[in-house]
């Protein structure tokens, strides 16, 4: 399950990525307005995702945010991974310090996780 904070950064990408072709910066109220986010937690959201490089910003009445690339080359779990930390769908799935799972435990093609999970 996703947190808010990842909900509400997916929504803030989306409108970036529709508005990436028109090369302007876009005001973090007018986001907030179009899908009804409080101001200063989408604020803080769009903060991480600068930090992490997804974002560029700038301050003042031209200011706002726009992607720092295409928008097909930023992908879900990228931004996901940015406000919610790793995520796998189980333990034995992580790429990080992978935990056995009730299953059978065997390399899978992807990793160390187990052939039933990996599929």
């Amino acid at each position: 399950m996703l947190s808010s904070r990842a909900r509400y950064g997916l929504k803030a990408m989306a409108i970036l990525g529709r508005r990436y072709s028109e090369g302007h910066l876009v005001p973090v109220e007018a986001i907030a307005e179009e899908h009804n986010i409080p101001v200063k937690f989408l604020e803080a959201t769009l903060t991480q995702l600068r930090k992490r490089g997804l974002l560029k910003s700038r301050r003042g009445p031209a200011g706002g945010y726009a992607l720092t690339r295409p928008p097909d080359k930023i992908s879900l779990a990228e931004v996901i991974r940015t406000l919610d930390g790793p995520f796998a769908p189980t333990p034995c799935a992580r790429t990080r310090e992978p935990q056995r799972c009730a299953r059978t435990w065997r390399p899978a093609r992807s990793g160390r996780s187990c052939a039933k999970c990996a599929t």
